[in-house]
């Protein structure tokens, strides 16, 4: 399609119009798909991010963005239309920096609070103040019912934290949506009044944290978490999330993994206590290079599950991945102490011990790994042998610079007038081969899994990594 045309299609379209829901949305195929609220703005997001991509007309591209934010805007406001309750007014508000985020505030809210998918109206909803990069608001459910149909006395009390990020590249509120996250995952579960984790959600635009003193609810209750279906009346959603899971799986397989991941996501959000959706999740971020989806998905399954090994690797290599060691290290030593002999823990960490310089304790994790992969570690069998490889070419490069820099002195001693030369080009030689070769190991961390260093894969998600650590011979 020419410019022109193109461009005046785009000045046809209607912005005014309240959309239903689910929304159906035409593919590229021509297929018509129904989506959530969250799904269709993450859509009109990849679109955004895509557009100088798949177009090479500055126009074009600046019209396929409006076009992307102005749709997204439409649903958010059409949703606050049909499932808005008077009390969210106060973040549907024209001079509020949430006003234009109300639409998925209720989303959000009836997804992860039941009062609020049975009974929202019965709901207070109160600006508190902005705080440090996003505005914090009061919610108190309606009260609690005794057995005798009596108030139970102990209302339900929640705050909400917004936060609004730059719609590209990275924010001081972004920054701050995530530090806060990691601080509330450390907090534990029984601690008694003190803020814990409830729920979050972001996309990228914006940022939800939910949080209350409540001990969060048992798992074993899940299946009776009440969800809102595409008319706004409650449902019970477990045989939906279930469908999510297989269809992620299923399209998965066939090789779709941008839509794995965005159906991942929506399993997770829709029944925080999924843990195949995170791994899901995490793990096919990785290899696509959403490493953002894979670190928030990580991030909040070792909240809802602190004992599975994998979560907490998956994670390390989430932060490896962004350029985030500490934290890296913190999140590999929690998978090591969970699971002491498995050997995925064992590789990354000593690849952190290489991105730091440390040759030696990398050198001593490979030992522990053996040269042969069993069957069933499909990623493990580049990853360690890559490890080897870097280890190896790290070590002679400095060996190198040694032996020229001990050459040279003894020329020295001797007193040939070449040998401080010869000391002072090893030296260097041996740091510039270390720094380079450091360099575009780091190069290869950064690319996705698919294109780069696989250090996650699909059978993850079924059976987590082997725990039981390296064979030993008879």
């Amino acid at each position: 399609m020419d410019k022109g045309r193109k461009l005046k299609r785009y000045s046809r379209k209607d912005y005014s119009q309240l959309v239903e829901f689910p929304v159906e949305i035409v593919g590229r195929d021509g297929i018509v798909r129904q989506y959530t609220l969250a799904e269709s703005i993450r859509l009109y997001q990849r679109r955004i991010a895509s557009a100088s991509s798949r177009y090479k007309d500055r126009e074009v591209i600046e019209a396929e963005e409006r076009h992307c934010r102005q749709r997204i805007d439409q649903l958010r406001k059409s949703y606050f239309a049909h499932f808005g309750w008077a009390a969210l007014r106060v973040v549907d508000n024209a001079t509020a920096v949430a006003g234009e985020f109300a639409g998925e505030v209720a989303s959000f809210l009836r997804r992860c609070l039941e009062s609020a998918a049975t009974e929202p109206e019965l709901m207070d909803f109160s600006f508190i103040e902005h705080g440090d990069g996003c505005e914090i608001y009061f919610i108190r459910e309606p009260l609690e019912r005794a057995s005798d149909g009596s108030d139970g006395g102990k209302p339900l009390t929640h705050l909400l934290y917004l936060f609004r990020f730059g719609h590209k590249g990275g924010s001081i509120e972004r920054e701050a949506f995530f530090n806060f996250l990691r601080v509330l995952q450390k907090v534990p579960r029984e601690a008694e009044g003190v803020e814990k984790l409830t729920a979050f959600h972001h996309t990228a635009d914006c940022g939800f944290i939910l949080t209350g003193q409540d001990v969060l609810p048992d798992p074993s209750r899940n299946a009776q978490i009440l969800a809102v279906d595409g008319h706004g009346t409650p449902a019970l959603a477990e045989e939906e999330g279930l469908a999510l899971l297989r269809r992620a799986k299923i399209v998965l397989e066939q090789g779709y993994r941008e839509q794995a991941l965005r159906l991942f996501v929506a399993a997770y959000e829709e029944n925080h206590y999924r843990k195949e959706a995170y791994i899901g999740a995490a793990s096919v971020g990785d290899s696509i290079g959403a490493f953002a989806d894979a670190e928030t998905a990580a991030l909040m399954g070792t909240y809802y599950f602190p004992e599975d090994p994998t979560l907490h690797y998956l994670l390390a290599v989430a932060y490896l991945r962004r350029g985030k060691p500490t934290e890296a290290r913190n999140a590999i030593h929690a998978a090591k102490e969970l699971a002491p002999t498995a050997m995925a823990p064992m590789a990354v960490n000593g690849l952190l011990a290489v991105c730091a310089g440390r040759l030696h304790l990398g050198a001593q994790a490979l030992k522990g790994l053996p040269d042969d992969i069993p069957e069933g570690n499909h990623f493990l069998g580049e990853l360690v042998p890559w490890l080897r490889i870097q280890v190896n070419v790290l070590r002679a490069l400095a060996l190198g610079g040694i032996t020229l820099v001990l050459t040279g002195a003894l020329f020295m001693a001797q007193g040939t007038a070449a040998a401080a030369l010869l000391s002072l080009s090893g030296s260097i030689l041996a740091a510039v081969g270390a720094y380079a070769w450091r360099g575009q190991m780091l190069r290869t961390l950064k690319m996705p899994g698919n294109k780069g260093l696989r250090m996650a894969d699909n059978a993850m998600i079924e059976r987590g990594f082997d725990r039981s650590g390296p064979r030993q011979s008879d």
